[in-house]
Order: C-alpha cells, then sequence, then structure tokens
C-alpha cells in the first residue's frame, strides 16, 4: 500500500529550544503525521536545529502557516514523497487497570503508547508492567 506525503522543514538558530518543542506539540496537536528535528550547522557556523514534518499535501499551506506563526523561519522548503505503508488495524485489549489500544501490522503488535502512559501514572505503575499485561490481554483477544 501506498500513500503520498508532503515534507516541510525549515531552519532554526535563533529559538529556545522550550519554544521549538511547543512548536512540535502544536504541530502534532494539528494532526501533522509526524514531526521531528534534526541537529545541522549554519551559516557563520552557528548550530542550529531543522524542524521538519510530514502532512497530507492538501494540508501543506496549513502547516505551514503553523511553522510561520509558532516559530522564527524565514522561509519553509516542501518536499512531496510517496511512502509505501503496512496494513494496520485496531484492536482494544483488556488490563486490569482498563482498555489499551493496541495497533498491529502483518508482522508486529504494539500496545499505543498513550495508553499505556494514562494508566501507569494513574496506577502508580511502570510502564513495562502495563505494556506487558496488555500484550496478554492482546493474546487473549487472538483465542
Amino acid at each position: 500500500m501506498t500513500d503520498e506525503v508532503m515534507e516541510l522543514s525549515c531552519n532554526l538558530d535563533d529559538m529556545c529550544p522550550e519554544d521549538i518543542g511547543f512548536a512540535m506539540d502544536v504541530l502534532l496537536d494539528a494532526g501533522a503525521l509526524d514531526v521531528w528535528t534534526s541537529p545541522i550547522g549554519m551559516k557563520k557556523n552557528r548550530p542550529g536545529v531543522m524542524l521538519s514534518l510530514l502532512c497530507p499535501p492538501e494540508e501543506a499551506a496549513r502547516f505551514a502557516e503553523l511553522l510561520f506563526r509558532h516559530t522564527t523561519t524565514l522561509g519553509i522548503r516542501q518536499t512531496p514523497h510517496r511512502r509505501f505503508l503496512q496494513r494496520r488495524t485496531f484492536i482494544q485489549a483488556e488490563t486490569p487497570w482498563g482498555p489499551v489500544g493496541v495497533k498491529c501490522t502483518d508482522s508486529t503488535c504494539k500496545p499505543e503508547y498513550e495508553d499505556l502512559k494514562a494508566i501507569a501514572q494513574r496506577e502508580h505503575l511502570p510502564i513495562s508492567q502495563v505494556r506487558q499485561a496488555a500484550l496478554e490481554g492482546y493474546k487473549e483477544t487472538q483465542k
């Protein structure tokens, strides 16, 4: 299975690191498919950060506006990509503390981090214990 996505990226050398983290949160909350940073060297030997995101092509202008609003960038690069995807299914696995979403492909199954985190924090448990219970709950759904 394939689809098309747009990569937007910008170079930043004059932003507070916390502000970059905030911008990443805004982009993810707005529906970016992925957001990441890469360390780069810029002109005059200044260290910088490249902030990049993936989004649906029809959403590129909206995400460019968010990048301009929440960063100090003066320009944004846009690159189209065609990507290969594995088919995914989602199920709910029961644990002693409530349900956890599990994402499965043909080769792997992985409990959703945010579900694990919420339970671990609420129940004061190690996240590894919650993950193990979710995987056991998943196995029960497969019997």
